[in-house]
């Protein structure tokens, strides 16, 4: 995303000069390198890291750092001043331009254009039509942090933004068709001439046999309409608890990435059904959680207690899972979410089908985070 760098310093400089567009280039060339876990040198379009696909090759703490400074902003309240994130942002910057600010107070913006384009770029090094699971992980969490978010009223921050939902959600795209590519197994020529080994036969058979079990789950799960959690028939749970139910039950069906329909079959689980009224019902995340019940929330996973506690702004209703369920439902935990994530849990109101969906992205985040990285 290096040829993006003039559009999204815009919002930092409505008219940058070609000096500075070298030097925050360069800037993001070594902190992709970085991120990466490359010493290599660095070549636009080609991947720097042969070897190192998959996703435990990546610095995560940091990507994920970046990704919430990039999406709510570089502040004390997210991101401060001494994370190392911003350290290693500012003196990225500061190695090509040393009369760079230090201090965030002075440089939020700057931290967040140029954080943009290291993350823009982690996803285009490993663009194509099979993207690496590193970049599809990378593309599932900015998926998630810019979900329910509320619309950005700057101009260039939002196009920025934007654009880069656009390249997180082509990634993902790309990625859940390739995950369900069947491989060819035809030529069983190649397999008694011994050019082909029986252990990846074997391995095709069982790919494919996934791809086939998900997609019978799945079916049937719509066809009963019944929530597997409760028993019960999702039109007679309440709009949040079905809404929530539907969600983390395709979550666990689907393999990751998913296709992108996956959202839409989140909608239409929700909505089959329900009355009108409850599909078109504008609700605040307050509002939501009320109707959330113990059954839906009494089996913790460390994995997604750990990433939501560490970045909320990206994961924000898993957060919101965790404190009602360590709180037994109060509602003390409202001022607490709007600090550390940017968002209002009152003001901003979205359809309880649109919650389902930003609750399905999150726990799809979470499963492709690698083990060890949460």
């Amino acid at each position: 995303m290096l040829k993006k760098t003039f559009d999204w310093y815009r919002l930092v400089d409505i008219e940058p000069n070609s000096a500075t567009i070298d030097r925050r280039t360069r800037t993001a060339r070594d902190i992709v390198c970085d991120f990466m876990g490359s010493s290599s040198e660095y070549s636009d379009g080609v991947d720097a890291t042969a070897g190192l696909a998959s996703p435990s090759g990546w610095k995560w703490p940091l990507i994920f750092s970046c990704a919430v400074g990039v999406i709510a902003g570089f502040d004390n309240r997210r991101v401060g001043q001494s994370a190392p994130i911003t350290a290693r942002i500012i003196n990225g910057i500061r190695a090509h331009d040393s009369a760079f600010p230090s201090e965030i107070s002075e440089n939020g913006l700057e931290l967040r254009a140029c954080g943009a384009v290291v993350l823009g770029e982690l996803l285009q090094q490993c663009d194509g039509e099979s993207p690496s699971a590193a970049a599809c992980t990378l593309a599932a969490v900015l998926h998630s942090g810019l979900g329910v978010r509320p619309p950005v009223t700057e101009r260039y921050l939002a196009q920025m933004l934007s654009e880069l939902g656009v390249y997180a959600s082509s990634t993902l795209h790309k990625g859940g068709l390739s995950r369900r590519e069947p491989e060819a197994l035809s030529d069983m020529d190649g397999l008694e001439s011994h050019e082909l080994e029986y252990s990846d036969v074997l391995r095709g058979i069982v790919r494919q046999s996934r791809i086939d079990r998900e997609e019978l789950n799945i079916l049937w799960w719509m066809f009963a309409g019944a929530s597997i959690s409760t028993g019960r028939p999702l039109p007679e749970m309440s709009d949040g608890a079905a809404a929530f139910a539907c969600a983390v039950e395709l979550s666990r069906m689907c393999l990751v990435p998913p296709v992108a329909s996956l959202e839409a079959l989140v909608k239409r689980a929700f909505e089959s059904g329900r009355k009108p009224k409850s599909t078109t019902k504008m609700v605040s995340l307050e509002e939501l959680t009320r109707e959330w019940d113990d059954s839906l929330l009494k089996t913790p996973d460390e994995k997604s207690s750990r990433l939501a506690a560490r970045y909320p702004a990206l994961l924000p209703l898993s957060w919101v899972v965790e404190r009602v369920r360590e709180s037994g439902g109060t509602s003390g935990w409202m001022e607490d979410f709007e600090r550390i994530t940017g968002m209002s849990a009152t003001d901003r109101t979205a359809r309880f089908a649109d919650w389902a969906v930003q609750i399905l992205r999150e726990l799809v985040a979470i499963r492709l985070v690698p083990e060890g990285q949460a």
